[in-house]
């Protein structure tokens, strides 16, 4: 962002002031954006594991019934 005003003088420099602000905040949301889609995801993750772990007991225990 900072080369669109490199070789443009005060119109560049002005304009640069002007759209930074603005490009910050689109970038910090995108990135707040990522940031929980992260963490949804996370908890999805160890959800998914929390079943899994609970069907291969439940599975465990059906085998042991079965033994016996």
């Amino acid at each position: 962002m900072a080369i669109v005003g490199q070789y443009q003088g005060l119109d560049g420099a002005a304009f640069l002031a002007l759209v930074s602000p603005i490009w910050n905040v689109i970038y910090s949301l995108g990135l707040l954006m990522v940031l929980v889609d992260l963490f949804y995801f996370l908890l999805d993750v160890e959800n998914q594991k929390a079943t899994r772990i609970a069907q291969m007991n439940t599975f465990q225990l059906r085998l042991s019934v079965l033994r016996y």
